[in-house]
């Protein structure tokens, strides 16, 4: 049989037929950039608008107590800690102390114990130093107290002695607490007056808060008050996917056009080719190998086509300032738009390959 290797082959077949493999190439290039530059600007401002809405606490629960009471203590926060599919951090404080650092002329701030995790990290407790307790506080709880070296000795109203000795970087759902110090404990039974519990997902956030009210049953309702981002969640839930919703016609119109134009593209140039088709099927070509030969060359234009039109699809929304889609959602577009444009192509690759070859060597 009188072929070129594959890849030779399909190369050359494009670059033979320029105008119709420009054609298809300007088809994809267009058609990719234009969904990046509409639907994907959608699709980039809503992940923004969520990863804002997940920002301000959308997974938090937060429990204050009025009053001590035994079953309001650490061992809540290990209790709650077990239930890890569906929690992902529970951190107790104990009761806010007033301290100062008396030599800095600073103002007071408020000293608390934390317990369980923070930022992701177990608490582990500090090595008390020359008979002091270590702490670590925010930078925020530094500047108040003057301690601009961000370490130095603290004093409680009784005259209690604590050495903070680091800094430490508050998550988002915490950041009520600021200015504070905090003295890192691992005591079984410590009384606390809030815990923050964090859910693994918003949508979990329901379930977390209906397990906190039931570890707390024994707890005196009147002492007890639950902050919740429930709110938050359900409107995350709304605008999940509310933006992008009326841009998949869009994309599925743009897909439709698209492919459309390509198939009408490809079979004027089947219909000019036909005399080359009879020969090579004269010549001992397989309609299989017709028609792979027709797809792989529009396969590899559409791609070329789909790779510049994502990059400039992007370039787009970069300059404007724009928000930018995920890369799945590119790799999405790309690769959906070169499938389309190559299924199309098969539709008149198999007319191709199904003509009688003397037939189609007699065509003028």
């Amino acid at each position: 049989m009188l072929m070129a290797p594959w890849p030779r082959e399909v190369v050359a077949a494009a670059l033979s037929q320029r105008v119709s493999s420009a054609m298809t190439l300007l088809f994809v290039l267009g058609a990719t950039a234009t969904v990046l530059i509409t639907a994907g600007r959608s699709v980039g401002a809503e992940a923004a608008i969520l990863a804002e809405v997940d920002a301000v606490g959308t997974r938090t629960l937060t429990i204050r107590t009025t009053a001590p009471h035994d079953d309001f203590s650490s061992l809540l926060v290990d209790r709650l800690a077990a239930y890890g599919d569906v929690v992902d951090e529970v951190t107790g404080f104990g009761a806010p102390v007033d301290i100062t650092a008396m030599a800095s002329g600073g103002r007071p701030v408020a000293m608390r114990t934390v317990y369980g995790s923070l930022s992701g990290d177990p608490v582990v407790p500090l090595t008390p130093l020359v008979g002091q307790p270590q702490a670590i506080a925010t930078s925020d709880a530094l500047t108040t107290l003057g301690l601009l070296a961000g370490r130095g000795t603290v004093y409680d109203s009784s005259g209690t002695e604590t050495l903070i000795t680091n800094r430490v970087t508050l998550p988002a759902h915490l950041a009520w607490m600021e200015p504070t110090v905090l003295i890192p404990s691992q005591a079984d039974t410590q009384p606390l007056s809030v815990i923050t519990v964090v859910a693994r997902e918003p949508a979990d956030l329901p379930l977390v808060t209906s397990l906190v009210t039931a570890a707390l049953v024994d707890v005196d309702p009147e002492t007890i008050t639950l902050e919740t981002s429930e709110q938050l969640a359900e409107l995350r839930g709304v605008i999940d996917g509310q933006l992008t919703t009326q841009s998949h016609r869009l994309v599925l119109g743009i897909l439709v056009a698209c492919g459309f134009a390509t198939l009408v593209n490809v079979w004027s140039l089947v219909l000019m080719r036909r005399r080359d088709f009879g020969r090579r099927r004269a010549l001992g070509a397989t309609r299989t190998m017709i028609v792979m030969l027709l797809s792989a060359q529009v396969a590899v234009i559409s791609l070329v086509g789909a790779l510049i039109g994502v990059t400039a699809g992007v370039a787009v929304l970069f300059i404007a300032g724009d928000p930018l889609p995920t890369v799945d959602y590119m790799v999405a577009v790309g690769a959906a738009f070169a499938t389309t444009t190559t299924f199309a192509a098969s539709l008149p690759a198999l007319w191709a390959a199904n003509r009688d070859p003397l037939t189609e060597l007699r065509v003028p």
